[in-house]
């Protein structure tokens, strides 16, 4: 397949999101830029640690994810990265295409402090999700108050007075 065929097939089938996940430009981003690079030489295949790709007689290209000493390319690629390993000019050299994010975990939690005695705390945890939420005012005692979830990055908690304390989401 032609390499302009490509880029059009691929431009076609990767929709952006709301979230720009790696679902949506973010991977048709990083899939044009493969393209790109791979046609500057021979695509070989994807390379391992263990990959002895000898001596080219030409451009070649490998891809790889697997983190490691890649000892025949005299390269590194780190955690979560995503490279192009290319000869050319009589070395092999790394051409990083994507660092993917630090996973996290679902169970995220986060403390909210509210120093200042009020009776509406205002609350952004940017989860993107709706968290549960338990209230303890500065002596320590558990408290209840009306917890409104303005979308799924914020909230508010009303109570029938003022006080200081902290909020605990997860």
């Amino acid at each position: 397949m032609a390499y302009e065929a490509l880029i059009s097939y691929i431009q076609s089938i990767v929709r952006s999101n709301f979230n720009e996940e790696i679902t949506g430009q973010n991977m048709q981003d990083v899939l044009l830029t493969m393209v790109s690079e791979l046609g500057k030489g021979e695509f070989v295949g994807v390379a391992t640690t263990g990959t002895n790709p000898g001596v080219p007689s030409g451009s070649r290209v490998y891809i790889t994810s697997q983190a490691g000493y890649y000892q025949h390319f005299s390269l590194f690629v780190e955690e979560r990265e995503m490279a192009l390993l290319i000869w050319g000019n009589g070395v092999w050299f790394k051409e990083t295409i994507i660092v993917f994010p630090e996973p996290y975990s679902d169970d995220r939690k986060y403390r909210h402090t509210q120093n200042t005695p009020e009776s509406t705390w205002n609350v952004t945890h940017n989860f993107g999700k709706i968290p549960s939420v338990t209230i303890t005012d500065s002596s320590g005692n558990e408290v209840e108050g009306e917890v409104t979830h303005i979308d799924l990055n914020s909230l508010t908690i009303v109570f029938s007075a003022s006080f200081a304390g902290y909020a605990d989401l997860n």
